[in-house]
């Protein structure tokens, strides 16, 4: 959930462009402007490269797995598939590799743990 906390930071970022708009005298609207296209450029950098790379050496998992798994998760049951979407992806992934693990044994006693 912290990643989702910048959107609070969005409201003391607007604040201190208006305070800087004020002491410099330049325009209101390009100082928030260019301080929403800062926070804007930040958020597609982290949510398209920083977040895959970083949850997907933590998981193993390969980055467009990731944002696939967010996608399907977020369609299926919103917002708590996506606070869900990478455990459940893992949990299913590994049920899935220990299903193929057993297709390949011979004999029944073989299949007890």
């Amino acid at each position: 959930m912290v990643p989702y906390l910048q959107l609070v930071g969005l409201v003391p970022a607007f604040i201190l462009a208006l305070f800087y708009s004020l002491e410099t005298g330049t325009s209101l609207w390009v100082s928030l402007g260019m301080t929403g296209l800062v926070v804007f450029v930040v958020q597609v950098i982290q949510d398209t490269v920083l977040v895959p790379r970083i949850m997907g050496r933590v998981t193993g998992l390969n980055p467009v797995m990731i944002l696939l798994s967010l996608s399907i998760w977020g369609k299926l049951l919103g917002l708590l598939g996506l606070l869900m979407a990478i455990p459940m992806t893992c949990l299913i992934l590994a049920y899935y590799h220990r299903l193929i693990g057993r297709v390949g044994l011979e004999s029944p006693e073989e299949l007890e743990p």
